[in-house]
């Protein structure tokens, strides 16, 4: 939600200084033409002989001809912007346009003859110097000067409605941007509470099978499990968290595991200094973990050997390697007793909708058999460091 005060919202008073005027810029494009004229007359001037024709003192007679639209500018934008076709239909918009060209055409000329008349060059002929800004006007008219008028409002009339379709599509782009950014949160906001039922299911699973037999056990297994909930509500907060805190959270489902399997569980993690400080999604790696344990090594008698590694590739755009193997019964003869958990289960297909979501095509999983027996799971994504001590997010 947008914050909202007696302003308005941030996005509405955006909008409202884009569509300022902006004055300084008005009065340098409309000193373009008039500069182009006083040029072309001092040019002409003096290729015919018609004597000396001085730019600094000529000047304000050409440029005041064109400065007061200015002025007029903003009122065509203004007209621009009500008269839609939408709204009022072509024909509407057609003539609503044609009375504004007359009427601002017109008073185009009344500023410039009320200028002529008052604030004339001091070199001028008398003859030069209207004696009216009637007589201006029906001059004008005489001279066809409203073709010009006319041509004036349909250029600003013209970068007017450019002015409006460029911001049209920029503010339909933000919006899109905005919702596609709250589809993608709200995605992963239903990605991260989908781990969380399923994580305490198995585990109050395990824990009621030691109340009866080991009450104590029972009760430091529910203690590592409370742990494990306060973590994950901390880490909702955040989305992405550092390696070293996600492995301290696998550590604590590890211990959670260890309870249960006690010497039949041997665990080892390899994960190198420069990689502990990479971010990663919260509780990525803890369902991938319980699911190599339940799916890999709870189905053989003996137990088995599970590792976790992790280090940053030295490519050139460093990225970050997660890899979680284990020596269990292998995808083949999990499969054949039906564990296809493994392959397609919550864990996995959670982990692999995460990254797609926050890294796109920018980060693989690839599940496949361990060489020496079985499961070998392995991560890449970009190695990006947290938020430093200035504020900038830093990436390799």
């Amino acid at each position: 939600m947008q914050e909202r005060d007696g302003r308005g919202t941030m996005q509405e008073r955006k909008e409202a200084k884009e569509q300022r005027t902006p004055w300084l810029l008005l009065v340098l494009m409309w000193l373009v033409p008039g500069s182009m004229q006083l040029v072309q007359e001092a040019t002409y001037s003096r290729a015919r002989g018609l004597g000396q024709f001085d730019l600094l003192t000529d000047a304000p007679a050409y440029l005041m001809t064109w400065l007061p639209w200015v002025l007029l500018t903003p009122l065509v934008a203004s007209l621009s912007r009500r008269l839609r076709p939408a709204r009022i239909g072509w024909p509407r918009v057609l003539l609503g346009h044609a009375l504004a060209a007359c009427a601002l055409g017109t008073l185009h000329l009344v500023m410039v003859g009320w200028l002529r008349v008052h604030f004339p060059p001091e070199h001028w002929p008398a003859d030069w110097v209207p004696a009216s800004v009637v007589l201006w006007l029906r001059q004008s008219f005489w001279s066809f000067q409203p073709q010009g008028e006319l041509l004036a409002y349909g250029v600003v009339l013209a970068a007017s409605l450019a002015g409006e379709e460029r911001r049209r599509v920029a503010a339909s782009h933000s919006r899109a941007l905005r919702l596609e950014a709250r589809l993608a949160e709200a995605k992963l906001t239903a990605l991260q509470g989908q781990l969380r039922p399923h994580f305490l299911f198995n585990a109050l699973n395990s824990c009621l099978v030691l109340v009866q037999e080991n009450p104590a056990a029972a009760e430091r297994m529910l203690r590592r499990i409370s742990e494990l909930l306060r973590r994950s509500l901390e880490s909702d907060e955040r989305g992405v968290v550092p390696l070293h805190e996600e492995l301290d959270v696998v550590e604590l489902y590890l211990g959670i595991e260890r309870t249960r399997f006690a010497d039949r569980l041997r665990t080892h993690v390899d994960v190198t200094g420069e990689a502990l400080e990479a971010e990663v999604p919260a509780w990525l790696l803890q369902p991938l973990v319980e699911n190599a344990i339940r799916h890999g090594l709870a189905p053989r008698r003996e137990g088995g050997q599970l590792w976790i590694r992790g280090r940053r590739t030295d490519s050139v755009e460093q990225r970050l390697l997660l890899i979680v193997e284990d020596d269990g019964v292998g995808l083949e003869v999990g499969a054949s007793a039906g564990r296809t958990v493994q392959t397609g289960g919550v864990g996995l297909e959670n982990a692999r909708a995460r990254l797609e979501a926050i890294y796109g095509a920018n980060a693989t999983l690839e599940l496949g058999p361990r060489t020496g027996g079985g499961t070998r799971l392995e991560i890449e994504l970009p190695a990006s460091i947290p938020v430093d001590a200035g504020g900038q997010a830093t990436h390799a």
